[in-house]
Parts: C-alpha cells; structure tokens; sequence
C-alpha cells in the first residue's frame, strides 16, 4: 500500500506534502506569532498607562491639559478602537491635539447611561432594563456631563478624513451628540456633547472629595 509523506506544522496541525510549503508556512506563523507578542506587550503598557493617568489626583481642567501634553498615549487607544485612522489601505497620521476651545463640564449625581457606562456599569436606554428579580437597573451614574470642543493640526492633502472625531474613543470619556472636522488653514475643529463617570476615575474623585472637605472646611472657619 503506497504512503505519502507528509509535513505536520507543530503550532497548528495543519499537513503538508511538500517541504518547501512548510518551511514557508513555519517561518510565517513564526513572525505573524512574533508581532502578535509584540502588539499585545504594546497594549499591555498602553492599558497600564490609562489606568494611572485615571488614576491621578487632578481636576477637570488639569485632565484636560494632561490630553493634550499626552495625547500620544490617547490617539493610540483611539486607534484601536476607530477605523478613523484608514482612508482605502492608506493609514493616517495622528492629529496634533492644539486646544479645548469650549470646556462645559458640570458634576452631576445621575449621569445618563442610555448610550454609554461606566466599566463596572450597565447601560440602560428608557430605564427598560431590570434585574432578574424585577427591580429596576440604574438609569445613570455619579460624574461629569456637558460639552468639549476641540482644535486639531491637520493636513491640508488628508482633508476630508477626520480622525480628530476619535480622540477619545476607548479612553472612558464617553462622546455624544456632536460632530466637525470643517477644515480651515491648517485645522480641523470638533464638539460634541460628553460624559465622564467618576468610578472611571478615581483621580478626579478625589480631587472633587477633597474639594468639597476643604471648602467645607473654609465655610466652618468663617
């Protein structure tokens, strides 16, 4: 009975009946695994990053100039997950973040969940979700809602891709109704409506907290 030799790739099983085939396909898993490892020891420190800079003790204000400083970090958690930064097989450069030209934030005890959570929360668009005992779920949480706009450097020749709509996308400040990108000498410009969950932050809770026990603490001594 006649048997066929054949090549077995060891990471995937997979069979072949020529060598050459196989060395070929080795090699080649063996750099796609390779740059695997590579991108996930990227995110990993990318992932850390966020969570200290949420972390920090600092206001709204102080946050928002800490973006622009560290904007780097913040355009590649927004590469992740926005296909902004793709024009055909053409990657884009990143924006330069020059400015918030409108900061409207204010501190509210029930921020909407209807389009967007906290990481520990649900959402819950019409109040129509419930726990399984029938109670209802929450209807929005602790932290900041209002407006941000913004001001970007743009490429003239990449005009008509706007990648600067995706600033925050996966950093927990969560973007609503909004929009822009009109471009104008040299930047592009965006707003949008904008909700920030203080248990996202641990950083702007303290700060807030400490706020309030020092005023507080003005108030008694006068």
């Amino acid at each position: 009975m006649p048997q066929v030799l054949v090549w077995q790739c060891p990471n995937t099983g997979k069979l072949f009946d020529s060598k050459g085939q196989y060395v070929k396909y080795v090699k080649a898993t063996a750099k796609s695994r390779l740059e695997q490892r590579k991108e996930q020891a990227k995110r990993k420190v990318l992932f850390h990053w966020h969570e200290e800079f949420r972390a920090r003790e600092q206001s709204i204000e102080g946050m928002l100039e800490a973006v622009i400083q560290e904007q780097e970090w913040f355009w590649r958690l927004a590469r992740i997950r926005s296909t902004d930064f793709q024009r055909g097989k053409l990657v884009l450069p990143d924006p330069v973040l020059v400015e918030f030209t409108e900061v409207r934030l204010q501190y509210s005890d029930s921020v909407s969940n209807s389009h967007s959570r906290p990481l520990n929360g649900v959402t819950n668009w019409g109040g129509r979700k419930t726990h399984k005992d029938g109670t209802p779920l929450p209807r929005g949480y602790p932290g900041w809602r209002g407006r941000l706009e913004w001001r970007v450097k743009w490429p003239e020749k990449y005009n008509g891709s706007y990648p600067g709509t995706s600033l925050f996308a996966g950093s927990c400040i969560h973007t609503g109704t909004g929009g822009g990108g009109g471009y104008l000498e040299g930047h592009a410009h965006f707003g949008y409506d904008v909700s920030i969950f203080e248990d996202d932050w641990p950083g702007l809770k303290t700060y807030r907290e400490k706020q309030i026990f020092w005023d507080h603490l003005t108030r008694k001594e006068d």
